[in-house]
């Protein structure tokens, strides 16, 4: 029997994109053993350069969700579209990473005066963060960052005590995205420092199961205290 003309015209599609799909968990994978190894790394040795440890946790974590978590996967209509969208938040995560490193050591200078340039790259970055945040947490986190943002720019038309006075859009995106005080604060490097490795560390536990065996030995010792 042999097979319909639009079956094989159909084939290249689902083919092209599961080969996409099977190319983007294998580099997604890449990325989180190279997040591991330097996760281990820092924590027997330290880190190499807070710098360095807090715009490249970021950058690598964002890339492991936007390869592990595409847009639109599911609707065959539109996941195409999130293609793009994907590649759009890459090319926002990466330029933003290159450009804060091309400028860091003016700005711990403190003698840098920012340019519309800077503003709309800092901008796409911390955009492309709060997407790759909602896939990866969920939408409120995404939410109260919004909402953060809005008062800091909105903030002086407010009445009473909600009242500041005000932000330029050059401030804002200077603490939020070019300083230690907004996405690479202090709880970028502790989670760097600390919290990974024993996140890594109760992964590998429950892998070899060392964690329901500790968990029967806790039940065993305290089965009859209240």
């Amino acid at each position: 029997m042999q097979p319909d003309v639009h079956d094989v015209m159909a084939e290249p599609g689902p083919r092209a994109w599961h080969a996409l799909q099977a190319t983007r968990t294998f580099l997604g994978g890449i990325l989180a053993v190279v997040l591991t190894v330097g996760t281990i790394r820092i924590a027997g040795f330290g880190a190499f350069d807070d710098f360095h440890l807090r715009v490249g946790a970021v950058v690598v974590a964002s890339l492991v969700v936007l390869l592990s978590n595409p847009l639109f996967a599911e609707h065959t209509r539109m996941r195409w579209v999130g293609l793009v969208v994907d590649a759009v938040l890459f090319a926002a995560i990466g330029t933003a990473a290159i450009w804060y490193h091309r400028i860091a050591e003016e700005l711990w200078s403190g003698l840098y005066a920012f340019t519309p340039a800077d503003v709309l790259i800092g901008y796409l970055g911390l955009a492309a963060v709060l997407e790759l945040s909602r896939r990866a947490i969920g939408l409120p986190l995404c939410v109260v960052s919004l909402i953060a943002l809005g008062y800091a720019l909105g903030g002086e038309h407010l009445p009473g005590v909600l009242r500041h006075a005000g932000f330029s859009l050059e401030s804002t995106i200077e603490v939020a995205w070019y300083s230690f005080n907004g996405v690479f604060g202090t709880p970028v490097a502790v989670v760097t420092s600390y919290v990974l490795i024993y996140v890594l560390f109760g992964a590998v536990l429950e892998a070899i199961g060392t964690g329901d065996a500790l968990l029967r030995v806790a039940q065993r010792a305290t089965a009859k205290t209240r």
